[in-house]
């Protein structure tokens, strides 16, 4: 009997300590939508300047300093340009996570036209939705503005760092590089993740848009229900009551 409380009492009390891990978001329309479309010629250079392109890694020096490739002509497919000014964009994460790190290169292209990325970003998350096109947001309000510099055009560019739930500045992940920002007051939670709001470049009728962006946590653990925590409690206690039993 003594066994089986502790084996319950483990079960209760015990928390896994685990470390920030880098989030897998899908490509394809369901799972990062942009509200303006991509600075895209159909037929000629498809894909090019979609939203995937910022979350399929293939922007991404394989160097592993977090460095971005330069991008020696346009169009390209190493980033998300879009033709308006500003912008949303969402992104479905798959389960509700803890997000404890998020990495923010911002478009970065060759030719002087580093100036298209956003300077400022509100960031909202949701947990309402089945994908990223339906997601929910109509009850979250910004947790977040995010100010973010222009990129340098440059290879040497590391994107900036952006840390929640109390996290430091030794927890980061080793590919993160570059700016550090520090949002660890906040606890940051969610299935959906939007930028919101992207403030970008004037130039040539409107342009914003990045080139990389990475979401580093775990999943949110699933609560325990009231239930079992009063039979935890009465168990405890019981096997406290039998052991005084026996001690008479």
């Amino acid at each position: 009997m003594f066994k089986l409380a502790s084996i319950a009492i483990a079960i209760i009390l015990f928390t896994p300590v685990s470390y920030a891990n880098l989030i897998s978001v899908g490509t394809g329309d369901t799972n990062v939508v942009g509200s303006s479309p991509p600075e895209n010629d159909p037929g000629q250079f498809p894909g090019h300047r979609d939203e995937d392109n910022i979350v399929n890694g293939n922007g991404l020096e394989t160097n592993g300093a977090g460095q971005l490739i330069v991008n020696t002509g346009q169009p390209n497919g190493n980033n998300w340009n879009t033709t308006t000014s500003t912008a949303d964009i969402t992104f479905d994460l798959g389960t509700v996570y803890d997000i404890d790190f998020i990495q923010i290169w911002n478009f970065n292209d060759s030719f002087g036209n580093n100036d298209f990325g956003a300077t400022s970003i509100d960031l909202l998350v949701s947990n309402v939705g089945t994908n990223a096109i339906n997601a929910d947001f109509s009850g979250s309000s910004v947790v977040a503005i995010l100010s973010i510099a222009e990129a340098t055009g440059s290879l040497q560019y590391l994107g900036e760092n952006f840390r929640f739930n109390g996290k430091t500045e030794g927890e980061i992940p080793s590919i993160f590089g570059g700016v550090l920002n520090d949002f660890s007051a906040l606890n940051l939670q969610g299935r959906f993740v939007r930028f919101a709001n992207l403030d970008g470049s004037t130039k040539f009728g409107g342009r914003t848009g990045l080139s990389e962006v990475r979401f580093y946590g775990n999943p949110s653990p699933v609560p325990v229900p009231a239930a079992f925590w009063l039979f935890g409690t009465a168990l405890i206690g019981f096997v406290g009551f039998s052991r005084r039993r026996k001690a008479f």
